[in-house]
């Protein structure tokens, strides 16, 4: 009996490597890199029909034409209807807005109808562009190809994924006037790391003229939100 044990120790050695090898399964993916994190989140704002977004801004300048804030409804390909807070010489007023494929009405203070207005007479950029897959939002999130990730961080109660960029301030100059185009604006991404929905983004560069930083934070939520967006008839 003595000659069968070689080959029972090869028999049991063969299953050990076996089981050992089952277990340890294949080699695990590596990580997403950040830029590859950021190009997911582009690609999910891109194909949701529509979303809620909030702005805001801090230490503005108390002279000159200044968005304040917004809050309302994007939608694809190119509206949005909402309101925006306009300041002029520290007086403030909330304008209610509505825009649709390059048009933009606005109802102004003291009126009772909405009017077609150019939106830079405000200070800021077509709100309708806020998510269009070309200069939107979304792209913003792929312009730096060497982000960072910062880790995690808590948002409205959710923990969510941050990553920094450096962003030309022509780009960010689609969305947002900016005084200097040749500047570069830092940015602060938080990504919901189940949904890769975009729900932050941090912005702080030269918005307006002075030598001053600016910074302003959008939130985006409710992705896919029903939006019925249709010119305003008074």
């Amino acid at each position: 009996m003595t000659g069968l044990r070689p080959a029972v120790a090869v028999v049991v050695a063969a299953a050990v490597s076996a089981i050992a090898t089952a277990c340890s399964g294949a080699p695990a993916a590596e990580a997403p890199t950040p830029a590859e994190r950021l190009a997911e989140a582009k690609d999910v704002l891109d194909a949701t029909p529509s979303v809620s977004v909030e702005l805001t801004g801090e230490d503005l300048p108390t002279t000159g034409i200044v968005l304040v804030s917004g809050t309302g409804v994007a939608a694809h390909p190119s509206s949005f209807e909402g309101d925006l807070r306009i300041a002029q010489s520290g007086l403030a007023a909330t304008v209610p807005l509505v825009s649709i494929d390059g048009t933009v009405w606005a109802q102004l203070p003291f009126t009772t109808s909405y009017a077609e207005v150019d939106p830079s007479s405000f200070g800021v950029g077509d709100p309708g562009r806020l998510i269009d897959t070309e200069g939107g939002v979304s792209g913003l999130l792929t312009a730096d190809p060497n982000p960072n990730d910062l880790g995690e961080v808590r948002v409205e109660g959710e923990v969510l994924e941050e990553y920094e960029a450096v962003l030309p301030g022509a780009v960010v100059g689609s969305l947002l006037t900016i005084a200097d185009r040749g500047a570069t604006v830092s940015a602060r991404f938080a990504v919901d790391p189940e949904t890769s929905e975009l729900r932050r983004a941090v912005l702080a560069g030269p918005f307006y003229a002075g030598g001053s930083e600016q910074t302003y934070t959008l939130l985006l939520d409710d992705y896919g939100v029903e939006a019925d967006i249709r010119a305003p008839t008074g």
